[in-house]
């Protein structure tokens, strides 16, 4: 079983198109579609996602690989890693990269309510 995540990928344009071989085929392998596309001006960009994954970035070397990858080949401001895990909502250890004002507002949000309806 296992703790599964959701994980989203926001790259500026000038990523996407000097991604290494290596990390388009992993990309695919991890099940990360193209969700949107901007295609102009400077917030020029890709989102991925991916969901229900084994997103153990501190452990699997294939994940080890493409964060040091991103941190060493691209500027921070280019591009926004967030993993969203239900069982660690606070959790900010897969979040990687700055692209704060990304066209997509990529954030995670994290909610909790208790809610029930009361007999009078």
């Amino acid at each position: 079983m296992g703790v599964r995540s959701d994980v989203a990928i926001c790259m500026k344009a000038r990523v996407v198109e000097h991604l290494a071989p290596e990390i388009r085929k992993f990309l695919d392998e991890w099940r990360f579609s193209e969700r949107e596309r901007v295609k102009e001006g400077d917030d020029a960009g890709t989102l991925f996602y991916t969901s229900d994954v084994k997103w153990y970035n501190d452990s699997y070397p294939d994940i080890i690989a493409f964060y040091r990858y991103m941190e060493g080949s691209h500027a921070e401001d280019d591009y926004l890693i967030i993993e969203a895990c239900p069982e660690f909502p606070d959790t900010t250890g897969g979040n990687a990269g700055c692209w704060e004002d990304n066209p997509w507002n990529l954030h995670k949000e994290v909610s909790v309510s208790l809610n029930w309806d009361c007999a009078s």
